[in-house]
């Protein structure tokens, strides 16, 4: 698809003449028909300002409008060579249809399995066999404006978790001794495991250059707006946590994901000397507890023995991991040498 099908695809899903949307972008009364009508026909391409005044006008996301063409089968095919050599694209077949399939286990996919699950929603919403105009009409207008309508729902539920919070944070923060040590912050994600709030791990790398490792914790956005009590006084602990650890120059970035129908809310940690002990940690932690009602008196017991003396190889100072990690350039260090 050309820009130009582009622009009339959109231009015909908010129902304007060629005139009208060309006066809404600013032409004059006697050139609007026709500068539309040459950019449709792909005689001309608009410019990078009247591509943004188009965008404004047509209420899409600029990916809508973008250059980016496929011409062909074998272009599309191209394309797919690239989604599997970046996120593990698979093909299955069977007898009645082909299929491509994204492992839920690779990190890399997250954010694609993301997407493609509220594609998936939108597509379900449809009255199958025959649609009706209207659920045509919001399907097309949730793709025109895919994915800026997700990522403003993402940074909605970062802020309904941080409204959540701050009042607890603001009452823990007075008496707040935060962790020091890499073994006491273990202990803090063991405490969150143990009172039933849902976490995952993962230990991965940046997509783009420069590359860089991160540890990403993973919390269910519906039940952390939900916890009471000892579980959310926990949660606020964690928050004041790693603010803390973001004092001491550690970086850490939020990514929200969709997993099915759930939100997951993830902070991803930048030090890879303490990143991969707590994820290697946390993942064997999370496996005994899930298989504990398998295991008898004695199992138990072995494991928990066993992960006391691997968290005394873990007494690392916090504050000396992070400025290793960062070669003092990060932080409250950097400020105090200069």
């Amino acid at each position: 698809m050309t820009i130009g099908d582009k622009i009339r695809k959109y231009r015909l899903l908010r129902d304007l003449t060629q005139k009208e949307l060309g006066l809404k972008v600013g032409f004059s009364n006697t050139t609007a028909d026709s500068r539309i009508r040459k950019y449709e026909s792909d005689m001309m391409a608009p410019k990078e300002d009247i591509r943004s005044r188009l965008i404004e006008v047509l209420d899409v996301d600029p990916s809508a409008l973008s250059y980016s063409q496929v011409y062909s089968l074998e272009d599309m095919i191209r394309v797919l060579f690239e989604l599997e050599e970046e996120f593990g694209l698979k093909v299955e077949s069977s007898d009645n249809s082909t299929s491509l399939t994204f492992d839920h286990n690779n990190p890399k996919s997250e954010k694609m399995i993301s997407y493609l699950s509220m594609w998936k929603m939108e597509q379900d919403s449809l009255s199958t066999p025959r649609p009706t105009d209207y659920e045509k009409e919001v399907y097309e207008n949730w793709k025109a404006q895919f994915p800026r309508d997700i990522n403003a729902y993402f940074e909605k539920q970062i802020q309904v978790i941080d409204d959540c919070y701050t009042n607890e944070k603001k009452i823990k923060r007075s008496g707040f001794t935060p962790a020091k040590k890499v073994s006491e912050f273990i202990l803090l994600l063991k405490s969150m495991l143990e009172a039933s709030i849902y976490s995952d791990y993962s230990f991965d790398s940046t997509t783009m250059a420069p590359r860089e490792t991160y540890l990403e914790i993973n919390f269910l956005t519906s039940q952390l707006v939900g916890l009471t009590g000892a579980e959310k006084e926990l949660f606020a602990t964690f928050l004041l946590n790693l603010e803390h650890l973001e004092d001491l120059g550690l970086k850490k970035d939020i990514h929200m994901h969709q997993k099915n129908n759930d939100t997951f809310i993830g902070y991803r940690l930048f030090c890879p000397s303490i990143s991969s002990v707590i994820y290697d940690t946390m993942t064997r932690l999370k496996k005994h507890m899930d298989e504990a009602d398998d295991q008898n008196e004695y199992g138990l017991m072995r494991f928990e023995e066993k992960f006391e003396r691997d968290l005394s190889l873990y007494d690392l100072d916090l504050k000396t991991e992070i400025e290793h990690s960062t070669g003092g350039i990060n932080g409250k260090k950097s400020k105090k040498e200069k």
